[in-house]
């Protein structure tokens, strides 16, 4: 390779990012902001490009502190004594911010100047376990509805399957109106329990919460935690 190929490619190296790392090592540290201000301009302000600009300028700002309050001798040397001990702290503060700006600002560069996207948190969700967590926060969601204003539960068709209603509750069946083929068919329960669930509350004392069906009914044990899951009862 020749002279002037090594030049350029020092420039391109510099053109593409290159000088994010330059760029917070001459100025030992004191810039090492520099580039996330950069970073944050081309992709947009999220929250790690922000506050990595605040903490590396705060940095920044506490080194030229110590590098001005370091006294120094006839020689311009750090005096010894308290001198040389707040040199110290604002040469090791300056070698960490560059370690670390450096270690941030790879993946940042290949993003701003190579369009590389960031590698997911963790591995792929499968789409039937998202499509179970999803029906779980509808439902969760439903619950709360149910909770502070029944009165728009029972006009959005919570929990009433059978009645085609446009709310997405996540496969909720309301014990206090549904009838028992519905109770049975979400709940997954026998028919013949569901029955007794009707009977229930319309002959006997009545539901108020899901947990009174254990004990009015003779609902089997090993059916408990779905009926938790998918029941809700809405007051009349």
């Amino acid at each position: 390779m020749t002279k002037e190929e090594r030049r350029e490619r020092r420039r391109q190296w510099l053109r593409s990012g290159g000088w994010y790392f330059v760029v917070t090592a001459a100025s030992a540290g004191i810039l090492a902001w520099a580039p996330f201000v950069h970073a944050g301009g081309r992709l947009g302000w999220s929250r790690p490009v922000a506050r990595n600009a605040v903490v590396f300028a705060a940095a920044g700002a506490v080194i030229c502190v110590l590098i001005s309050l370091a006294p120094t001798g006839p020689d311009g040397r750090p005096a010894t004594g308290a001198g040389q001990v707040i040199s110290s702290i604002g040469v090791g503060l300056a070698m960490v911010a560059i370690a670390v700006a450096c270690l941030l600002q790879a993946p940042l560069r290949r993003r701003v100047f190579f369009g590389e996207q960031p590698k997911p948190a963790g591995p792929p969700v499968d789409p039937a376990v998202a499509a179970v967590l999803a029906a779980r926060k509808r439902r969760e969601e439903a619950r709360e509805l149910v909770r502070t204003d029944p009165m728009m539960a029972r006009e959005l068709h919570i929990g009433r399957p059978d009645r085609n209603g446009t709310y997405d509750d996540g496969g909720l069946v309301d014990l206090a109106s549904a009838p028992a083929p519905v109770i049975a068919t979400v709940c997954e329960i026998d028919e013949a329990v569901a029955q007794s669930i009707v009977d229930m509350r319309e002959r006997g004392p009545g539901l108020h919460t899901v947990d009174d069906v254990f004990s009015l009914t003779d609902a089997p044990l090993a059916a408990w935690d779905r009926i938790r899951d998918r029941a809700v009862v809405i007051p009349g």
